[in-house]
């Protein structure tokens, strides 16, 4: 395959693309073909300015959620507990505890012993491998909800809402979920963008 406006060249064999790799892409092509392709670092890749918060509110929502946790105490104790470890070097707790206290007030009692965290959803399109890890999925009798964490200051543009949500519809529904809603949870925003599938419609 080859794009004829950047003139790059992909092989579909050789390549697995992502929801964000594909929005990287569409944005401009030679970005993605240094990044993607011929792995060159960008701008700040070499700057260190202590753990992220993004990854670590991840990994403890992550493990929370698994462990069926039933208090914010819990989660607030096990971030404690991972900020001892050097991975997590410089992260900041208090910045976490508030954005702990936003995920359980929207949270408690969604999850179950039927959720799925860190779920895998690879899917096929015309040859082309696509690959995406959804962070929670709650399942009912109505079908699944599909949600995904993030810590951004500001609101994602409404393409990067779209292919991302719409990817995780589409993938889910070909591992044979029925998806019923998804949701971007917006843990520094005032509320969660949340979207319902209506049969091959996304709507929201």
């Amino acid at each position: 395959f080859q794009d004829k406006k950047s003139g790059l060249r992909l092989d579909p064999q050789n390549f697995v693309f992502s929801p964000t790799a594909l929005l990287e892409y569409n944005e401009c092509p030679k970005k993605y073909e240094l990044g993607k392709i011929l792995q060159m670092p960008s701008v700040g890749d070499f700057e260190w300015s202590g753990a992220s918060t993004g990854s670590f509110i991840h990994k403890l929502l992550e493990d929370g959620v698994q462990d069926k946790f039933s208090t914010l105490k819990q989660f607030v104790d096990l971030s404690k507990e991972m900020a001892e470890l050097p991975e997590w070097e410089g992260v900041d707790l208090k910045d976490v505890e508030n954005l702990l206290k936003v995920f359980w007030a929207r949270n408690e009692g969604h999850y179950d012993e039927k959720s799925l965290v860190e779920e895998k959803l690879p899917l096929k399109i015309d040859g082309f491998s696509f690959f995406g890890i959804a962070d929670r999925i709650d399942i009912d009798k109505e079908g699944a909800t599909i949600i995904d964490y993030k810590t951004n200051g500001s609101a994602l543009d409404a393409t990067h809402r779209s292919w991302q949500l719409g990817y995780y519809a589409l993938a889910a529904q070909a591992k044979g979920w029925k998806v019923k809603k998804l949701v971007l949870e917006m843990l520094r925003l005032e509320k969660p963008v949340e979207m319902t599938v209506v049969g091959d419609e996304v709507k929201g």
